[in-house]
């Protein structure tokens, strides 16, 4: 075949190039000294299903003419199946890099990369690197298969992105396509990588000449030159059908080139012939020997010269037998190979080890281990929280990059071990690593038996460190230098290393006798205030002058709270069956209608004495409060008090704009997803069967944490974030993942706010007894100069100063019982020791909050939300941990 190809090559240009023309096609080498426009070809949509015997026919005519090519692979989920199941295409593409050295490159193609965030950029990346690493594997015969040094993507449209993280995978370049044809330009990313953009894609089955004319074209408008092919229709056709079509591509882009001005590249050595600045990061990494000798003298004398390393420390060695780091030293958590420790306890010992470093703002601390044995991709999840994985173990390609738990994942290159000092020591010359490939060393302790091959190792090292293409750095500084810095991850991440005892066991919890002191004096705001007639409890009431005087209204979302707190007061025997159900009969007999716009709604403010009707108005967001309630109600009460029928009297369906629920603003409906509320009005509304749309839409395609990130992302645009609803969701239907993600986020943020200032944080709504009587302290997830909020309904300059900001923070009372038992531990405790202290009012339950500022007055008044809500923390520890809507009478 391949001599008939040959043949048929002959004829064809025989027939349609003069023998002047065939000298026209020129080297690289000799493209590069006659001009300085890069010019490089591009060959996509390479079906999956193609046989090699076509790609090869194809591509056999345009590398003989000394054209590189760059082999688009897509990655999508179908063409990565149809892939795996044929083996001899993916054979043929590894063949054609070895038979064709600097003429063919395999590009993997991620289209959607280009538009997304950077750290969903960092992780595309990554997902492609190891895609193709799993791909090639099998045909390389036993070879390690190489990381690829370029991606290619779709160009977004709007302004140009400068794509992010991706050399963390181990690209130094990136192409982003046109769908048709965009100017073309060239530039050197932060992080040394070069970013291509723009090209022109040509028409499938151009003739000869077309091609050559829309490529000199191009020639004549762009800088750098990016030609994109396409590869042949038609699965049908012969082996001579796509080694002609190959030629007549071949030869047009030749002629094309012979007019000098250019030179002819591949993307990945567009960096070496641009004259740009470039660097590779050689890591260093040392294992602890556990001795006097080996990796002390090693280490020794790396510090001495001034060159940083990480050292590799053995996990299960107790903290005292580890050797002492000297200043410079990176820390990396070895897990041997027989280490009998599970995933979970990897982590708890090395956060345990680190917590100073990597809880403390401003250090540069990294949560990191070294596996020595097999490493189950299946374990990466549980191991949520780490920085970087260093995968040990022989014959592990797996995975690459940043992976879907939001981890490095690395690989040595080389390795000295015992035996193998004087063999490998040449291997420390710089000219043996790949200019644009960085690579992890590491130095085995007892690899080095003598001074002398200590000195040898630490001089080859001090020499490669003085190259000017060459940075030897430790695994921190390498993450720091190859990774994207986002919020979201770090919260995340953090929240995984703080510590605390997730259990189900009210007496881990604090003491029993005293969580139920503290939920009786929850319900005397009820037991004292609930209006006999009505059975509706007021929003707020204080102390004044010795009597309890109170605000005699409440929204829907105060009643729900009534409602909450009845069955969780029930459910802890603080009132018995008879009571339980009285009060409530009562009180849903005046749940308040009210007509809106030709609909049925509920009230939005109602009297808590049946006097005034209150404020006509309609709000989503208390509503679907409400609705959470009537739910949790329904399923807990054996008692049918005909929710069902309260509940289909209201016309709420109707108030649904493509399935995003609606709040009457004077006389209009706006959309209720305008916080970060919105999450939790959805839920309310989809207990009752309304399908509602999610306010945080993504890809379908994520999960897991990149899941969460994304849904940080969004979170950020819609606003802060606080305690309420967020945990509500949680200890009332079970976290929702938007819920989930950012109740984990506002933790951290809480307890490295706490970490850095010593000041409890523990934000939320509130009531407050000043004008303009409620604020909603938060946290703005994202680039802001003050995260720490404080927002009102009333948009007033003077309650957006610093000083009413100060004056009006506090350490919330029911959202710190919320984290007692969603997130039990040390810090949450001091929270509702703090709260228990200096928030309780012994005739009216709890304060709403605790003052932040020294200087402010202890509190004198309470509200329903506040003890209602304490009163749903307290049953939701004491009835096992488990949601709300579980519970039963």
């Amino acid at each position: 075949m391949h001599q008939n190809l040959i043949f048929t090559r002959r004829r064809f240009m025989g027939s349609a190039l003069s023998s002047a023309s065939l000298g026209l096609a020129i080297t690289p080498e000799i493209a590069r000294s006659a001009g300085s426009k890069p010019v490089m070809v591009l060959l996509d949509d390479i079906p999956p299903e193609a046989s090699a015997s076509q790609l090869f026919s194809f591509l056999d005519p345009i590398l003989s003419l000394n054209i590189a090519v760059g082999c688009l692979v897509r990655l999508d989920g179908r063409s990565q199946q149809a892939l795996q199941k044929n083996p001899e295409l993916l054979a043929q593409m590894v063949r054609l890099t070895n038979d064709y050295p600097g003429l063919a490159q395999l590009i993997p193609y991620a289209p959607a990369l280009g538009a997304q965030t950077e750290y969903m950029q960092m992780r595309l990346a990554g997902d492609a690197q190891s895609a193709c690493l799993r791909l090639f594997e099998p045909v390389l015969g036993g070879t390690d298969p190489k990381s690829l040094l370029t991606i290619a993507s779709d160009l977004p449209e709007g302004a140009l992105p400068v794509i992010a993280g991706i050399r963390s995978a181990g690209f130094r370049s990136i192409l982003l396509l046109p769908k048709a044809a965009s100017a073309s330009s060239v530039w050197l990313n932060a992080d040394g990588v070069q970013q291509v953009q723009g090209g022109l894609r040509l028409p499938v089955d151009l003739s000869r000449s077309a091609i050559t004319n829309a490529v000199l074209g191009e020639i004549k408008a762009a800088d750098p030159v990016v030609i994109i092919a396409g590869f042949p229709k038609g699965g049908d056709l012969s082996d001579d059908s796509y080694f002609q079509k190959g030629a007549a591509l071949g030869d047009g882009v030749s002629l094309a080139l012979a007019d000098g001005g250019v030179f002819q590249t591949l993307p990945s050595d567009l960096m070496l012939k641009s004259g740009d600045r470039f660097q590779r990061y050689i890591v260093l990494c040392v294992t602890d020997a556990g001795t006097d000798g080996g990796s002390n003298s090693l280490v020794d004398a790396l510090a001495k010269k001034g060159l940083p390393y990480s050292i590799l420390r053995n996990l299960d060695r107790r903290p005292d037998q580890s050797m002492s780091a000297s200043v410079g030293e990176d820390a990396c958590w070895l897990v041997a190979s027989d280490s009998t420790q599970s995933p979970v306890e990897i982590l708890d010992t090395v956060f345990a080890r680190t917590s100073d470093s990597i809880l403390q703002p401003g250090q540069t601390g990294l949560a990191c281990v070294a596996m020595a044995g097999t490493f189950s991709a299946n374990n990466a999840e549980a191991l949520q929280g780490l920085d970087a994985i260093l995968n040990l173990a022989s014959g592990e390609n797996g995975v690459v990059g940043v992976d879907g738990n939001g981890i490095l994942r690395l690989r040595p290159q080389v390795t000295f071990a015992t035996g193998q000092t004087s063999r490998k020591l040449a291997l420390l010359n710089g000219d043996n690593f790949e200019p644009l490939r960085d690579a992890i060393v590491v130095l085995q302790g007892d690899a080095f038996q003598s001074a002398r091959e200590i000195e040898a190792a630490v001089a080859a090292l001090t020499s490669l460190s003085a190259r000017e293409d060459t940075i030897v750095t430790e695994i921190s500084g390498y993450v720091e230098a190859v990774t994207v810095r986002d919020q979201a991850a770090e919260l995340l991440k953090a929240a995984k290393r703080i510590p605390t005892t997730l259990n189900s066991k009210p007496s881990e919890m604090g003491s029993t006798e005293n969580l139920m002191q503290d939920a009786k004096l929850a319900w005397s705001y009820f037991d004292r205030l609930t209006d006999p007639g009505t059975g509706l409890v007021p929003a707020t009431a204080w102390l004044e002058d010795g009597e309890i005087l109170s605000y005699d209204f409440a929204t829907m979302w105060d009643t729900a709270s009534v409602i909450l707190a009845t069955v969780s007061a029930h459910s802890l025997g603080l009132i018995d069956k008879d009571e339980f159900e009285s009060r409530l009969m009562l009180l849903l007999l005046s749940l308040a209608d009210q007509p809106f716009a030709g609909l049925n709604l509920p009230a939005g403010i109602s009297s808590t004495t049946g006097g005034s009707p209150g404020d006509k108005r309609y709000d989503a967001s208390d509503t679907s409060r409400l609705l959470a309630a009537l739910k949790i109600l329904d399923a807990y009460s054996p008692v049918d008090f005909s929710i069902e029928q309260i509940v289909s009297r209201w016309d709420l369906g109707k108030t649904l704009r493509d399935g995003v629920p609606q709040t009457a603003s004077g006389l209009r409906f706006q959309s209720a997803y305008r916080s970060n509320y919105a999450g939790y009005v959805g839920r309310g509304f989809e207990q009752w069967g309304f399908e509602v749309a999610s306010p945080y839409s993504m890809s379908t395609d994520l999960s897991g944490f990149d899941s969460r990130v994304a849904i940080l992302h969004t979170a950020a645009k819609l606003g802060p974030i606080g305690t309420e609803p967020h945990l509500l969701d949680g200890v009332e239907f079970g976290f929702s993942d938007a819920a989930y993600a950012m109740s984990e986020a506002l933790f951290a943020a809480q307890y490295v706010e706490y970490q850095k200032t010593g000041q409890l944080v523990c934000v939320s709504e509130a009531p407050i007894n000043r004008e303009p009587w409620f604020i909603y302290q938060g946290f703005q997830l994202g680039d802001v100069e003050v995260p720490w909020t404080v927002e009102t309904l009333d948009p007033s300059p003077r309650f957006t100063t610093r000083g009413f900001r100060r004056a009006v923070s506090m350490v919330n009372s029911k959202a710190a019982y919320l984290w007692h038992f969603v997130r039990p531990g040390e810090y949450s405790s001091q929270l509702v020791d703090h709260v228990r202290q200096n928030a309780s009012i012994p005739s009216l339950g709890f304060a709403p909050g605790v003052p932040s500022a020294p200087h402010v007055t202890r509190p004198s008044y309470s509200d329903v939300n506040t003890n209602g809500v304490i009163l749903q923390a307290i049953a939701f520890g004491l009835n096992g941990a488990r949601p709300a809507i579980e519970w039963r009478a």
